[in-house]
This record gives C-alpha cells, sequence and structure tokens, in this order.
C-alpha cells in the first residue's frame, strides 16, 4: 500500500502512534519526500501557473519545477507562455544557456531562405517537445519566427528577434510518460532589450497599409545609407523604411479580398535565383503558410500574383477571420537589389462565388 500527500504550506509534520506493534506484528514504514520548487520568474496571467509576464528590460527566466506540471506529477501534457510586454518597440536577445527535451523525435535546422530556426518533427507518435518564439508588431497579428527542439547542453543559443511591443515564448511538451518530469524537459535562458539597429523614420501604423491600390518600391538600397531617391513614395506613405521589419497589408472592407503582384518569380531551387535577396509574403497570422520570392526579373513578364483566402475556396469559416484576407509582406536584404510589391483590394460577385447550397435564392431549372 502506497499513498502521498501535498502539504498546504512550506512545513509538513509527520507523527507515528504505536499502539499494537510487538515482536510479532512489528510496524513500519518507509518514507520518501521531496521539496516542490514553485519559484517562478515574473507575474502569473492566467490560471496555468506557468502562464508568465515579464516587463524588465534583462533578466532570467526558466521552464517550471513543479512536479505536478509533469508526467511523474499526473499530466501528459505541459504549455508554458512566457509574455514579454512592453510600450515602446523593442527587440529581444534571447540567450538559452541550457535546454532538454527528453527523447523526442525532433531536430532545430536553420532555414536561410526565411532566415529562421526551424522544427523538423520527424514522428509525433510519441509526442512533441519544443520552445516556440513568437512576435506581436502588431497587437492582433501573430508572426512565428523561430522553433528550437535540439538539446542545448554545451554553448549558449542566441537569438535576436525583429521589432514589437510583444513577445510571446511558448515551451510545449505532449504525451509525456510517468517517469519523466522537470529534469527532462527544461530550459534556461536570459533576456535583454536592445536598440534599434537603425533610426527609422517610419512609423508603425504607416506600415499598416489599406486602400483601394498601393504599391512598395526599394530601389538600390544600400543597408547602411537610405537615400532619398531609394524609395518611391506612393499610395499609404511608403518612406524610409528599415527593410527589416514587416509590411501589413489588409483590406478596407471586411468582404473585400487583396491581391498582390510582385515583381520577380518563385523557384523551386533557391540556387537558380541570381539574388541573395528574398521577398516572404504570408497570410497573416499564418507564417507556417510563407511563400518564397525570388525578386530578380529581367523584363514585365516576370511576376508572381497571389490572392488572399478565400478567393478561390469560398468557406464560411474563412469568411470569419479577417486577418486571414490580409498579406504580411516581409523583405529579407542581404545584398543591394529592387523590391516591388504592388496590392489592389478587390471584391467579388456572392452569387457566382458561393455554393448554391449557400444561395437563399435558386436560379430556376431549365427545361431543356
Amino acid at each position: 500500500l502506497s499513498e502521498s500527500y501535498v502539504s498546504t504550506s512550506s512545513d509538513l509534520t509527520i507523527s507515528q502512534t504505536i499502539k499494537y506493534g510487538s515482536v510479532l506484528y512489528p510496524v513500519h514504514f518507509i518514507l520518501r519526500y521531496e521539496f516542490v520548487d514553485l519559484s517562478q520568474e515574473g507575474t502569473q496571467i492566467s490560471r496555468n501557473t506557468c502562464d508568465r509576464l515579464l516587463t524588465n528590460n534583462n533578466g532570467r527566466f526558466y521552464s517550471p519545477k513543479i512536479t505536478f506540471l509533469f508526467g511523474r506529477g499526473g499530466q501528459r501534457d505541459l504549455l508554458c507562455e512566457y509574455s514579454f510586454e512592453y510600450k515602446e518597440y523593442q527587440r529581444l536577445k534571447i540567450t538559452f544557456n541550457r535546454a532538454l527535451f527528453g527523447q523526442k523525435d525532433c531536430f532545430t535546422e536553420y532555414n536561410p531562405e526565411i532566415n529562421r530556426w526551424q522544427c523538423h518533427v520527424k514522428s509525433e507518435y510519441d509526442g512533441i517537445a519544443k520552445i516556440s518564439i513568437s512576435e506581436y508588431p502588431w497587437k492582433d497579428i501573430e508572426m512565428k519566427r523561430d522553433c528550437i527542439c535540439s538539446n542545448i547542453t554545451e554553448q549558449p543559443f542566441v537569438i535576436k528577434t525583429k521589432s514589437a511591443l510583444k513577445f510571446v515564448i511558448k515551451f510545449v511538451v505532449t504525451n509525456m510518460k510517468s517517469t519523466e518530469d522537470y529534469n527532462s524537459y527544461l530550459f534556461d535562458a536570459n533576456y535583454e532589450v536592445l536598440p534599434a539597429d537603425y533610426n527609422c523614420l517610419n512609423l508603425w501604423n504607416s506600415r499598416r497599409l489599406r486602400g483601394s491600390s498601393g504599391e512598395i518600391s526599394i530601389l538600390n538600397s544600400n543597408k547602411q545609407h537610405f537615400a532619398e531617391t531609394d524609395v518611391i513614395l506612393s499610395y499609404n506613405h511608403t518612406m524610409k523604411y528599415c527593410l527589416d521589419q514587416p509590411w501589413l497589408i489588409e483590406p478596407e472592407e471586411d468582404c473585400n479580398f487583396i491581391y498582390l503582384k510582385i515583381r520577380g518569380n518563385e523557384r523551386r531551387d533557391s540556387r537558380l535565383c541570381p539574388s541573395k535577396n528574398r521577398i516572404l509574403i504570408y497570410p497573416a497570422g499564418k507564417t507556417e503558410e510563407v511563400r518564397v520570392i525570388c525578386p530578380y526579373y529581367e523584363d514585365l513578364d516576370d511576376v508572381v500574383e497571389l490572392f488572399s483566402e478565400g478567393w478561390s475556396m469560398y468557406s464560411y469559416k474563412k469568411l470569419q477571420s479577417r486577418n486571414g484576407r490580409s498579406f504580411v509582406v516581409e523583405f529579407v536584404k542581404r545584398e543591394s537589389g529592387n523590391f516591388i510589391v504592388t496590392w489592389m483590394e478587390i471584391s467579388k460577385n456572392p452569387a457566382l462565388a458561393l455554393p448554391t447550397s449557400m444561395l437563399s435564392i435558386k436560379p430556376p431549372e431549365c427545361p431543356h
């Protein structure tokens, strides 16, 4: 017979009273105990004890050591969110000193095409364990940046974010075994707020573009200097932007869509692109569905055309997701080059787009 108890405070007293013990009927027991470490950095922001808010300019944060959140404490899954929120746009440097992900079948790999660390899960049968990093350059738009699932034991692993008001780091573990705990899955990290790389002239509200049409044109850009002729001014006040930061293009009307035309082409083999630069396009909030565009073009026919979600597959679910109709545009600049993206807000007749079953009035049947 084995039983376990959890104290309600930091003190616990155990007493033994023997009434019927004798040489023939001895009384004995074995007591195993452990101290539960409840300490965590930041402020708890939800009912989940490991969802924390950190607002300092630098500090340390780490995974929980609470036994009851892990497999040995009766839990199969763990999700901890660490939010970093600031009043002004900041960049964050995160140094992971140590991280362990159990025996999960996953590895971390850097993708130079999209300038991100990615997790490659070989099999989800035994569950997953990973750390993901997201930025919120706009309050309602999440941009998933990097993912880590390989053990960090020797050299620190450093990630530098782009500018945002909020950053969220998620520590996810699924399908834990009953023998696994905070010694199997853990991380220990430091964070530091970094100053902006450039003295950008643009405000963030000017990077959230709306209107019937517009263009972002950046020609012969140089990372160290932005000449007045480098950026062609167009609708929505395109200015001397920091190219490291994204643009958000969204329709003014909830029922409309966005049509994009990008000067360049898509290549299956990135080595065939003469330019080292890239243009990344993805639906707002879905950075995993990225389209990588080579910005090199020889004539006017070298263009890539994209329509926002719901244009080709009209579904009720996508009609309810306004952000899905928006595009995020990001330039990955490694050398001087041209970036040209044109957009137009479009709409279509619902009677021509919706399935027949969704129409309130059906056309009469043809007798012939």
